[in-house]
């Protein structure tokens, strides 16, 4: 693509739309429409998995990127996918908070230089408080990977189980057979890939600002 801001464009794109279909899903949640918000939850992860894939081309354009065009047709590859980003995710948050012990013994000895230096030195360092931030939310959702993976394995059954009346076992099944308390549960999964996306977008971006700073 001649165009550099066509992949960023459509990240923003397919997040406004992921942001859409979680919103919709809590007033379902809020009308009593518990099975079909669960679908709609689900929906709204799979669209924020496509978009961080997006993300990945935007900032590897001439790499080939696993599953990119997958990624938009098939739902079972989304789903697997989103067990990837919440694996992911998890090990970062492990490796920041690794960092993050460094870099807070980095904070008390900048505490000890003139405020000029320090201001400016804190500034080139600005990418980390915003991994500071991504990790105190993560860990208040209370969230895991283990969790989101068995959500993922039967994300699929359960997206069409919200949406549409069955027979089963010789009965029916409906979406009103679907609990608050599922999505209420599930919801926060949906959260926590959000603002990873979200977190991941604005990491990169302050990073690729500090290196054209320093190549400038």
């Amino acid at each position: 693509m001649d165009n550099t801001d066509f992949y960023i464009d459509g990240f923003k794109l397919t997040l406004e739309n992921s942001l859409s279909l979680k919103k919709i899903a809590d007033l379902s949640f809020a009308e009593g429409e518990y099975g079909i918000a669960c679908s709609l939850n689900i929906l709204a992860a799979e669209e924020a998995v496509k978009a961080n894939f997006i993300l990945i081309k935007h900032y590897n354009p001439n790499t080939e990127i696993n599953d990119f065009k997958e990624v938009f047709r098939k739902h079972t590859v989304k789903h697997d996918h989103l067990k990837g980003i919440a694996a992911v995710h998890e090990v970062q948050l492990k490796r920041f908070k690794t960092d993050l012990e460094v870099f807070d013994k980095f904070l008390g000895i900048i505490d000890q230089i003139p405020d000029e230096i320090k201001q400016k030195t804190l500034a080139d360092f600005s990418p980390w408080f915003k991994v500071k931030d991504l990790v105190k939310r993560f860990e208040e959702r209370k969230v895991t990977y283990d969790e989101i993976a068995l959500w993922a394995d039967k994300a699929n059954n359960d997206k069409n189980n919200g949406f549409y009346v069955d027979i089963r076992s010789g009965g029916w099944a409906t979406p009103k057979s679907f609990i608050k308390e599922k999505y209420t549960l599930e919801s926060k999964y949906t959260d926590a890939i959000l603002d990873y996306v979200r977190d991941t977008e604005k990491v990169f971006s302050e990073v690729m600002k500090l290196v054209d700073k320093n190549l400038s």
